[in-house]
Order: C-alpha cells, then structure tokens, then sequence
C-alpha cells in the first residue's frame, strides 16, 4: 500500500506541470471511453450489479426535478451519498452508512407522500439505491482494496478539497 501511494505521488508530481492550463474535455471519445472503464471498475466492485438501471433511472428523476427546488436538493444529497459510497469503499461497512441510508430513504418517501406525481419514480430510484449499495456492501473484495482505491480516487481525480476535478489530463 505505501508503494502504491509513492508511486502515485511521483505521477500526481510529474504530470502536475502538464496538467496546468488544461480544458475541458467532456464528451471527448477519450473520456467517454474511461468514464465506460470506470462504471465498469465499479460494477465489478458490486459483484457485477450493472449501473445503467440506476444511472438512467437517476437521469429520469433529474428531467423531472429540473423545476422543483426540494426534489433538486434531494437528489444532490442522494448522489453525494453514491459518490461517498463509491470514493470510500470502507463507509458501507460503518454504521454511518445505514443511518445515512436511513435518512434518505424517509425523505424520499416524505417527499412522494407530499408530491405523489413523483411516486413511481421516486420508487424505482430508491429500489435501485438500495440494490447498488446492497451489492457494494456485500462485496468482500472491497475491505481488502478500499484503503488503495480511496487513495487513487483522492489522488487522481479530486481536488484538495475533495471535489472532482473536471479536467483531467489523458496522455499517451
């Protein structure tokens, strides 16, 4: 692991004067091609549960809440518990997990209580939540990475106040 870390500072060093300057490179055939390795990284890491159910499911609740202020901020706390799960693989095995888990799970079924036209999407998010994470969760594979894979993920592809960097050299 401290080899694994050396190695990635000397890249994270070497690559910083290259990466100065840089612009986005969204929608580019190189990143839509590791954002394809990585969804695939991180089905592997579920025992094989595919991400698309989710990810579109997740895009059809956003087209919805593109006008209602209280679903946005519901879906930026979900996908900020996702992306926590997913940067710190050891955090769905902490307690903190399920009551995190807990607390957007109520919310989002106080939500369709109150707005019933978001019901059956509402559901099957939740559904899909809640299967991706019981995946992750189950996978033994993960306590015996985690450390690593949060390292390269905070090394690789987040700012120093842990936020994703949005443009991400590729080279050779």
């Amino acid at each position: 692991m401290d080899h694994l870390i050396s190695i990635t500072g000397k890249v994270r060093k070497t690559l910083k004067p290259l990466t100065e300057g840089t612009v986005d490179i969204a929608g580019d055939a190189d990143v839509v091609s590791l954002e394809k390795n990585l969804q695939t990284v991180i089905e592997r890491l579920a025992d094989g549960r595919s991400l698309d159910p989710l990810l579109s499911t997740s895009r059809e609740a956003v087209a919805m809440a593109e006008d209602d202020d209280e679903l946005i901020n519901y879906i930026a706390n979900v996908t900020q518990f996702l992306r926590k799960s997913i940067r710190e693989p050891k955090f769905v095995q902490e307690t903190e997990y399920t009551t995190e888990f807990d607390r957007i799970y109520y919310r989002g079924k106080e939500l369709v209580e109150q707005k019933t036209e978001y019901k059956d999407i509402a559901q099957s998010l939740g559904e899909e939540i809640q299967h991706f994470a019981s995946a992750l969760k189950s996978n033994s594979e993960i306590n015996s990475i985690g450390d690593s894979i949060q390292n390269l993920v905070k090394d690789g592809f987040l700012d120093s106040k842990g936020r994703p960097v949005r443009n991400i050299l590729l080279c050779c």
